[in-house]
C-alpha cells in the first residue's frame, strides 16, 4: 500500500511547480514582444567587369546587387552613373563610390575631356581671331595660317574640323552670348599641334567656325607649278684683238750738218 504521508510532500511540490510554470507563461505572454533587429534589403551598384580610369561609364559596365546596408557614397540605381567618368581603375565587383568619380557639377577639369591620342593646345585669340567672340566649348573650327612672305600675304587652311575644348578658363558652354577672350584651347593631334605652332611662329592664325554637323574635309589646293621657260645660251665666240697701232717715228736723214726726218 502507498504511504500517503510520504507522497504528500512530493505531490505538493509537483503542484506548486506546475502552478509556477503556468503563472510564468502567463506573465511572459503579457510582455511586449521584442522586435528582432533587422536591416532593410537595399540595392547597390558595383562594377560588372574591370573598368579602366578616365572611361565614361555605361549601364552595361554595371550591375545591381542586394545588400543589407548600402555603403556610404555608393549608388542604388545604375542609371545615376550613366556617362560619369572614373578617376581610378575599378575591379569587378567593386562598389562604385562617389569618391571614385569625376565631380558631376561640370568642374571635371580639362584633362578628362581630351580624347585618346589627342592633345589640348591653347592659342591666342582676339575679337577677329576668335570669330567675334562667338566661339564656345564644343564647337568646331578650321585653323587658317596667314604669313607675310617677301611683302606678299599668303593664307592657307592648315587644320580642319578641330574641337574647341575651352574658351579662356571656361570648359563648358554656359554663356550663350558672345564674349571676347584672349585664348582658346583646341583638341588636336600631335601633328596638328606642330603645324599650328609653326604657323603662329611664322605669322598669324585665324579661326573659322564650322556649321553644326559639318565635318566635311576640304581637299588642300595643289601647289602652283611654275611655268618652265627654256633659255638657249649660245656658245661664246672669241675674236682676235687687232695689233696695237704704234706711232711711225720716221727715218732720220743726215746731210752734212743738217738732219731731216723722212716718213716712207
Amino acid at each position: 500500500m502507498l504511504d500517503l504521508k510520504r507522497m504528500l510532500p512530493a505531490v505538493f511540490a509537483l503542484g506548486s511547480g506546475l502552478v509556477t510554470c503556468v503563472l510564468l507563461y502567463a506573465f511572459l505572454g503579457n510582455q511586449p514582444k521584442a522586435k528582432a533587429a533587422r536591416m532593410d534589403d537595399q540595392t547597390m551598384v558595383v562594377a560588372a567587369h574591370p573598368i579602366n580610369a578616365s572611361q565614361a561609364l555605361k549601364t552595361s559596365d554595371l550591375r545591381v546587387v542586394h545588400v543589407q546596408k548600402r555603403l556610404d557614397g555608393s549608388f542604388a540605381d545604375a542609371s545615376e552613373l550613366d556617362g560619369r567618368m572614373l578617376i581610378a581603375d575599378v575591379p569587378v565587383g567593386q562598389p562604385i563610390l562617389d569618391t571614385l568619380l569625376v565631380p558631376s557639377d561640370g568642374q571635371q577639369g580639362l584633362w578628362y575631356h581630351i580624347d585618346k591620342g589627342k592633345r589640348a593646345m591653347t592659342v591666342a585669340v582676339n575679337e577677329v581671331v576668335g570669330v567675334g567672340g562667338f566661339l564656345a566649348p564644343g564647337r568646331h573650327v578650321d585653323v587658317i595660317s596667314v604669313v607675310n612672305h617677301n611683302d606678299a600675304w599668303r593664307s592657307r587652311t592648315i587644320v580642319q574640323d578641330v574641337d574647341v575644348l575651352a574658351i579662356a578658363q571656361t570648359d563648358r558652354e554656359d554663356k550663350p552670348h558672345a564674349q571676347i577672350v584672349t585664348s582658346a584651347t583646341l583638341m588636336v593631334t600631335p601633328e596638328q599641334a606642330e603645324q599650328i605652332s609653326l604657323a603662329t611662329g611664322e605669322g598669324q592664325i585665324r579661326l573659322a567656325m564650322r556649321a553644326p554637323n559639318d565635318n566635311a574635309m576640304i581637299p588642300a589646293p595643289a601647289p602652283a607649278i611654275p611655268a618652265v621657260r627654256t633659255v638657249v645660251v649660245p656658245h661664246p665666240v672669241y675674236y682676235a684683238a687687232p695689233a696695237p697701232k704704234l706711232p711711225d717715228p720716221g727715218i732720220e736723214v743726215i746731210r752734212g750738218t743738217a738732219t731731216e726726218i723722212v716718213h716712207p
